[in-house]
């Protein structure tokens, strides 16, 4: 996130009228103590980014506790800001996280409740929030700053744990809580339980939604899932399959995960030939597979003996298709056989 995103966010609404009286633009930086948080303070104070008649507020730890709702009222009615970059979290060292989860779990779920509350009781135009994420080179000098990011291998999932897509009139936010429940646990009919449920706000109106469970056979209105992998029965070369999927969907399908072969494997089984083409390929000059949208393969399901060895590139060059039937695994061709394929349908098809 740069200023300069925030500023296009808000070219209509930089004076905002509240009861009749025009107020300029006040940023209010929850976690502004921390790393981002100090990079986006010296780019405001020291190189210019703050524009003419804003009011930036930069809050740490110890001008409030964000865990408590009255402690963050507080805060906001002493500040009373227009725009809010929430970057405030409760953090610590690798080995205090994996003894401390649940803690830090429930701590970081009431931040982030308090914050986005408090926020819309006190009409805040925008909220930005950031992802915090850790990050542990295994090759690197110390002490760890912003340019290793750099040198560690990238995490599409974990972007994905805070997700905020701004709208017009507000901003909506993805998030989990922790809720009491005693409803469909099994084997505790008389015992408290935990539930991690995901829960949508809209800044820009009154009402909040829930996810809640009821009884399967209750009837009611429903979503489609969208196919995110297309499976198509044309036999065409590997090449041909690439061609095809970026010319009517998006690419011939990266398998990064173990969930994502899953859906690969349910998909594969319908197919029309023993193999399909996935976007998978050999490079002779290096000796080494890679998948087509760039990255290096890091899971893998390699049906034994492909994969693994040397590759016969004396004729043409080797790609990967994975089995229709049977395990389902994946195997070194020829480029020129024809096959089924699958195509994805989006960039980052599981998060």
């Amino acid at each position: 996130m740069t200023l300069t995103s925030l500023h296009q966010m808000d070219m209509e609404t930089s004076d905002l009228h509240m009861d009749g009286e025009t107020r300029p633009m006040r940023v209010l930086v929850t976690g502004g103590s921390g790393l981002v948080g100090k990079a986006i303070e010296r780019v405001v104070k020291q190189e210019g980014g703050a524009r003419e008649g804003e009011e930036w507020i930069f809050l740490s730890s110890k001008d409030a506790d964000l865990t408590n709702p009255a402690e963050t009222r507080a805060i906001f009615k002493k500040h009373q800001p227009t725009h809010v970059i929430h970057l405030a979290a409760v953090v610590g060292g690798l080995f205090m996280h994996l003894r401390q989860n649940l803690d830090f779990l429930r701590k970081n779920l009431a931040i982030n409740d308090n914050v986005l509350q408090t926020a819309h009781e006190f009409d805040v135009v925008k909220v930005v929030s950031c992802l915090s994420t850790c990050i542990f080179p295994d090759k690197t000098t110390y002490p760890i700053d912003e340019t290793m990011v750099q040198k560690v291998r990238r995490r599409r999932a974990e972007r994905r744990v805070n997700k905020l897509t701004t709208h017009n009139l507000g901003a909506f936010i993805l998030f989990t809580a922790a809720v009491k429940s005693r409803r469909n646990i099994p084997d505790m009919s008389h015992k408290w339980g935990f539930v991690i449920l995901f829960f949508s706000v809209v800044l820009s109106e009154s009402e909040k939604r829930y996810w809640s469970d009821v009884d399967c056979t209750e009837k009611l209105p429903f979503i489609c899932h969208e196919n995110k992998l297309i499976l198509v029965k044309e036999n065409l070369t590997w090449r041909e399959a690439l061609r095809y999927c970026r010319n009517h969907h998006h690419d011939l399908v990266s398998v990064r995960t173990e969930e994502m072969q899953l859906w690969v494997k349910e998909v594969a089984q319908n197919a029309s030939t023993e193999h399909v083409w996935l976007g998978l390929r050999h490079t002779c000059a290096l000796g080494f597979w890679y998948w087509v949208n760039g990255e290096m393969i890091c899971y893998q399901d390699w049906a034994p003996g492909n994969g693994t060895g040397f590759e016969d590139c004396s004729h043409e060059e080797r790609t990967g298709a994975v089995q229709s039937g049977g395990e389902r695994k994946w195997i070194s061709l020829p480029q020129s056989k024809k096959l089924n394929f699958i195509c994805s349908t989006y960039e980052d098809l599981f998060y």
